[in-house]
Protein backbone atom coordinates (compact mmCIF):
# COMPACT_ATOMS: atom_id res chain seq x y z
CA UNK A 1 0.00 0.00 0.00
CA UNK A 2 1.53 3.51 -0.98
CA UNK A 3 0.94 6.20 1.64
CA UNK A 4 -0.01 9.38 0.25
CA UNK A 5 0.21 13.30 1.30
CA UNK A 6 -2.24 15.21 -0.44
CA UNK A 7 -1.09 19.04 -0.93
CA UNK A 8 -3.97 21.45 -1.66
CA UNK A 9 -6.55 18.37 -0.08
CA UNK A 10 -9.64 20.82 0.34
CA UNK A 11 -9.34 22.28 -3.40
CA UNK A 12 -11.26 21.48 -6.55
CA UNK A 13 -8.48 19.36 -7.66
CA UNK A 14 -7.65 17.85 -4.20
CA UNK A 15 -11.50 16.24 -3.91
CA UNK A 16 -11.00 14.88 -7.07
CA UNK A 17 -7.82 13.03 -6.24
CA UNK A 18 -9.08 11.96 -3.01
CA UNK A 19 -12.59 10.45 -4.58
CA UNK A 20 -10.14 8.20 -7.50
CA UNK A 21 -8.12 7.25 -5.06
CA UNK A 22 -10.60 5.92 -2.79
CA UNK A 23 -11.23 4.22 -5.35
CA UNK A 24 -7.67 2.32 -5.65
CA UNK A 25 -6.69 -0.73 -3.92
CA UNK A 26 -2.77 -0.10 -3.45
CA UNK A 27 -3.04 3.45 -2.99
CA UNK A 28 -4.25 5.62 0.60
CA UNK A 29 -4.04 9.15 1.34
CA UNK A 30 -3.27 9.29 5.51
CA UNK A 31 -2.39 12.83 5.01
CA UNK A 32 -2.91 16.46 3.60
CA UNK A 33 -1.76 19.84 4.14
CA UNK A 34 -3.78 22.89 3.24
CA UNK A 35 -3.53 26.46 3.47
CA UNK A 36 -6.91 25.81 5.28
CA UNK A 37 -7.54 22.75 8.04
CA UNK A 38 -10.72 20.65 7.14
CA UNK A 39 -12.10 18.03 8.85
CA UNK A 40 -13.96 16.80 6.07
CA UNK A 41 -11.56 13.60 5.28
CA UNK A 42 -11.16 10.27 6.40
CA UNK A 43 -7.53 11.58 7.13
CA UNK A 44 -5.98 15.00 9.03
CA UNK A 45 -5.41 17.92 7.07
CA UNK A 46 -2.60 20.09 8.21
CA UNK A 47 -1.95 23.39 7.57
CA UNK A 48 2.10 23.24 8.30
CA UNK A 49 3.87 20.20 7.18
CA UNK A 50 6.11 20.33 10.71
CA UNK A 51 2.70 18.77 12.45
CA UNK A 52 2.87 15.89 9.82
CA UNK A 53 3.14 12.51 11.73
CA UNK A 54 2.29 9.83 9.35
CA UNK A 55 5.03 8.02 7.30
CA UNK A 56 4.48 8.65 3.58
CA UNK A 57 5.62 6.69 0.32
CA UNK A 58 4.80 9.76 -2.26
CA UNK A 59 2.90 13.51 -2.49
CA UNK A 60 0.79 14.48 -4.64
CA UNK A 61 0.44 18.27 -4.88
CA UNK A 62 -2.55 20.14 -5.91
CA UNK A 63 -1.63 23.04 -3.73
CA UNK A 64 -2.05 26.45 -4.14
CA UNK A 65 1.63 28.65 -5.32
CA UNK A 66 1.72 29.80 -2.40
CA UNK A 67 2.83 26.66 -0.35
CA UNK A 68 6.16 25.97 -2.63
CA UNK A 69 7.82 27.09 0.16
CA UNK A 70 6.39 24.93 2.51
CA UNK A 71 6.85 21.70 0.13
CA UNK A 72 10.91 22.73 -0.58
CA UNK A 73 11.12 23.25 3.45
CA UNK A 74 9.72 19.71 3.99
CA UNK A 75 11.72 18.42 1.06
CA UNK A 76 14.97 20.03 2.87
CA UNK A 77 13.90 18.95 6.30
CA UNK A 78 13.60 14.97 5.21
CA UNK A 79 16.75 14.97 3.04
CA UNK A 80 14.95 15.16 -0.23
CA UNK A 81 16.68 18.06 -1.66
CA UNK A 82 19.88 20.03 -0.27
CA UNK A 83 19.61 23.32 1.80
CA UNK A 84 20.67 25.56 -0.77
CA UNK A 85 19.38 28.10 -3.66
CA UNK A 86 20.70 25.72 -6.53
CA UNK A 87 19.32 22.93 -4.86
CA UNK A 88 15.62 24.22 -4.11
CA UNK A 89 15.71 25.82 -7.20
CA UNK A 90 16.12 22.86 -9.32
CA UNK A 91 13.85 20.84 -6.91
CA UNK A 92 11.28 23.86 -7.62
CA UNK A 93 11.61 23.32 -11.37
CA UNK A 94 11.46 19.34 -11.09
CA UNK A 95 8.08 19.60 -9.21
CA UNK A 96 7.38 22.66 -11.84
CA UNK A 97 8.08 19.82 -14.64
CA UNK A 98 6.15 17.19 -13.02
CA UNK A 99 2.91 19.02 -12.78
CA UNK A 100 2.87 21.15 -15.98
CA UNK A 101 3.20 19.79 -19.74
CA UNK A 102 5.77 20.33 -21.56
CA UNK A 103 5.44 23.57 -24.63
CA UNK A 104 5.32 21.12 -27.37
CA UNK A 105 2.68 18.98 -25.72
CA UNK A 106 0.34 22.34 -25.32
CA UNK A 107 1.14 23.16 -29.04
CA UNK A 108 0.44 20.09 -30.17
CA UNK A 109 -2.97 19.37 -27.99
CA UNK A 110 -4.02 22.93 -29.26
CA UNK A 111 -3.35 21.44 -32.80
CA UNK A 112 -5.56 18.78 -32.41
CA UNK A 113 -8.89 20.56 -30.93
CA UNK A 114 -8.04 23.04 -34.45
CA UNK A 115 -8.29 20.26 -36.12
CA UNK A 116 -10.76 18.47 -34.80
CA UNK A 117 -13.43 22.11 -34.63
CA UNK A 118 -12.32 22.47 -38.56
CA UNK A 119 -14.55 19.07 -39.28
Amino acid sequence: MTKVLLCGACGKMGCTVVKTVDATDNVEIVAGFDIKESSDFSFPVYTSLSDLKEDIDAIIDFSHPALTDAILDYAVETGVCADAITSRDLFDTKLMGLLTPMPREIIHAFGLLKKAAAM
